[in-house]
């Protein structure tokens, strides 16, 4: 039974997930955590298990155990069903319930990125307890923060939640968040702030690929043939069947350089493929890498539990004042080597690559300043958050102007509010989001 100060969160699925496929490129788990929910430690050296510090890779949990994780520490719980919890730095869970037929998580303080897939598992219930809130999720990915306070922010990236506290119902779509301060009724839904920092990832050609952190080796992505992976907290990938393919990674604000793996993998005979890399700071493109030329990618292929591709490093510099002020991306090599990261098939939301998912349409929107003419004016830059198997793009940007672009910027002539909306198709449907966006345009400046 939920306290009084509690609420509830019903998420559904809205995303086409299809069954676990196992594939002989990755090592199965060991045979002591077959079937059993595990904690992974993903980095650092401050990952607690019921009051002991981890001293290896992965463990069993169970029922009643506590996890907690240091200042330079990150940790991953995986469930029987293939559902996840992160834990970033600073974070504690308790495991309330398992059982087959539900799971009960309760989060103390800290963040977690939870990947609930409506997979075939045993699982019929998955809840997220925390001082001010309560989550009953099956089928989506969501962000939860709480305070030392106790307060909640929970943010749905895919699927529709639904918040109730208090008697009073809120619905969170894809690209959402509510606020739910400890014993008050949830915030009316207001649009997640893009990230301060961000890495756009677009990938033409005849390979899938994969964006890879470090040292916490997290990855977000496809990988053959055709498995959706998304370990990064926020990121967002499209599916294996988008043409061109694009990923969203969130950089973090703090001082020094940050090391990412473009991973590529062939589709069926390889081929040519193409790699850019925009770095953005709140809206503006402060660099722009890309391929000199096309990679030549070779066929997916596996050997002795390695697997063949091709890796470039990308280093991502952050100054003082935790921006981004460059980026450089390496040459891709051919790798002959174990699999992307730290992680178990179980852990992967997944996509059969011969049955297209169903696109979900999202997008944020930021500000960037241009100079038209010697007149600086405000240009809005959309990122494209959508998921899926995406092959069009139709924007709307609400003053009878369009673009077919991915990520286009546009300049409005006059200020005021505008309802954008993007409408993404592919080989498994089509979706459409809104958003109202208020312009302000900046007058000519005088002389001198």
């Amino acid at each position: 039974m939920l306290k009084k100060v509690m609420l509830i969160i019903v998420g559904i699925l809205v995303l086409a997930v299809i069954g676990l496929v196992i594939q002989e490129r990755i090592s199965p788990p060991e045979p002591a955590l077959a079937g059993a929910s595990t904690l992974t430690v993903l980095s650092g050296d401050e990952v607690f298990l019921s009051g002991e510090r981890v001293t290896e890779r992965t463990v069993v949990i169970e029922q009643g155990d506590i996890v907690k994780t240091g200042n330079n520490s990150c940790a991953l719980v995986t469930f029987e069903d293939g559902s996840t919890v992160e834990l970033e730095p600073d974070t504690e869970i308790s495991i309330k319930e398992l059982t087959e037929t539900s799971m009960t998580v309760w989060q103390e303080v800290g963040r977690t990125w939870c990947g609930i897939k409506k997979l075939v598992g045993p699982f019929s219930e998955f809840e997220v307890e925390t001082p001010s809130a309560g989550a009953v999720v099956r089928g989506t990915l969501m962000d939860i923060d709480v305070d030392a306070a106790g307060n909640t922010i929970v943010s749905a990236f895919e699927g529709i939640v639904e918040v109730v506290a208090e008697g009073v119902s809120r619905t969170l779509e894809a690209g959402m968040q509510s606020l739910i301060e400890k014993g008050k009724a949830p915030e009316e839904p207001e649009p997640i702030p893009p990230p301060k920092n961000r890495l756009e990832v677009t990938i033409r050609g005849a390979a899938w690929a994969l964006v890879v952190d470090s040292p916490q080796e997290r990855s977000v992505g496809v990988v053959p043939p055709g498995l959706v992976v998304n370990q990064l907290p926020r990121a967002t990938t499209t599916g294996p069947q988008a043409e061109p393919q694009f990923i969203m990674v969130p950089v973090p604000e703090e001082e020094g350089e940050n090391t990412y793996h473009v991973v590529l993998y062939g589709k069926d005979d390889g081929g040519k493929a193409n790699v850019e890399v925009k770095g953005y700071v709140e809206g503006q493109n402060v660099f722009f890498e890309e391929t000199p030329d096309a990679v030549d990618v070779g066929p997916y292929e596996v050997e002795d539990d390695t697997e063949r591709k091709y890796v470039a490093d990308l280093t991502v510099t952050v100054d003082q004042d935790g921006l981004i002020t460059s980026g450089e991306l390496g040459e891709f090599e051919l790798k002959q080597t174990e699999g992307p990261g730290k992680v178990e098939i179980k852990d992967w939301a997944v996509a059969r690559s011969d049955e297209p998912t169903a696109p979900q349409a999202n997008f944020s929107a930021s500000v960037e300043t241009v100079e038209i003419k010697g007149v600086e004016q405000e240009a809005i830059h959309f990122t494209n958050l959508s998921t899926g198997d995406i092959t069009d793009y139709s924007w709307d940007f609400g003053d009878e102007n369009t673009s077919e672009e991915m990520n286009p910027s546009h300049v409005y002539s006059e200020g005021g509010g505008y309802l954008v909306s993007l409408e993404v198709s592919g080989p498994g449907g089509e979706d459409k989001a809104h958003k109202e966006i208020y312009v302000l345009v900046i007058p000519p400046q005088p002389e001198g």
